[in-house]
């Protein structure tokens, strides 16, 4: 059953002051409110959070969210499920590593698996994570940029931002071989994390934002950084266990 009697476009939640306002909530209200924002239709539309901040996202995410309250309290559940974990396992985090006799020694066997599910790296010694991560930043702006050009070319308005992003980035290039690289990498992380948390959506998402909040829990990051850890995660983990599909669309 779907639950939404504000027919106004949800991105309007976003607009200006709003943004603030996010780090604000609990990561419980915000689930209620994109369980509130999600359209009769059962689209909702929220950002694609950055590491950058609340200020800072490039991309808006378009999910198909037809859901109920049952499983909007369920994501709340097991937010709150996985965060109390997440805090726990930071308590001793400086002390943990790919050792898993070593990490035995200082985890119960219930946090053991939640280390092993949603903080311990991937094993990609095949690759070069390096040369990887340049790649894709070209990618994902060579895929921005056909965004951006398909919108100029449709009639709609750009930003100065979008403007500038078109003239600096005409001439990003990917090298013979470099996408069949990133594919290799990218299938081999997605197929971690589907083993991981499941075959969702949000699975690689998911899994950064777990591990990105424990690493800021550990580590005594600022109130503020912490708050919009829990938001993102909060997020990535109902799309991940609820949306039926999930697109990314970039900001013109």
């Amino acid at each position: 059953m779907n639950h939404s009697t504000n027919e106004k476009k949800n991105t309007n939640w976003f607009d200006g002051s709003a943004y603030d306002g996010v780090c604000s909530m609990t990561p419980e209200t915000y689930i209620d409110r994109m369980f509130a924002r999600t359209e009769s239709g059962g689209t909702l539309i929220v950002p694609d959070w950055s590491d950058e901040g609340p200020h800072h996202f490039e991309r808006w995410l378009v999910c198909r969210m037809c859901w109920t309250e049952d499983e909007r309290d369920g994501a709340k559940t097991l937010y709150q499920t996985i965060s109390d974990a997440l805090s726990e396992i930071a308590k001793v985090y400086k002390r943990l590593s790919d050792d898993e006799g070593e990490n035995a020694k200082v985890l119960s066997p219930a946090l053991l698996e939640d280390w092993r599910r949603y903080v311990a790296a991937p094993d990609m010694r095949d690759f070069d994570v390096r040369r990887i991560r340049d790649i894709r930043e070209r990618a994902e702006i060579i895929e921005r940029y056909q965004q951006t050009k398909m919108h100029k070319k449709l009639g709609l308005p750009l930003t100065k931002a979008g403007e500038a992003f078109m003239s600096e980035n005409a001439d990003v290039r990917l090298e013979p071989g470099e996408f069949d690289l990133l594919d290799a990498y990218e299938t081999r992380t997605e197929a971690i994390a589907f083993e991981r948390v499941g075959e969702g959506p949000m699975a690689e998402t998911l899994l950064r934002c777990t591990k990105e909040l424990c690493r800021m829990t550990a580590q005594h990051a600022p109130d503020l950084c912490i708050r919009y850890g829990r938001i993102r995660l909060a997020q990535a983990l109902t799309l991940h266990t609820i949306a039926a599909s999930v697109d990314r669309v970039a900001l013109a």
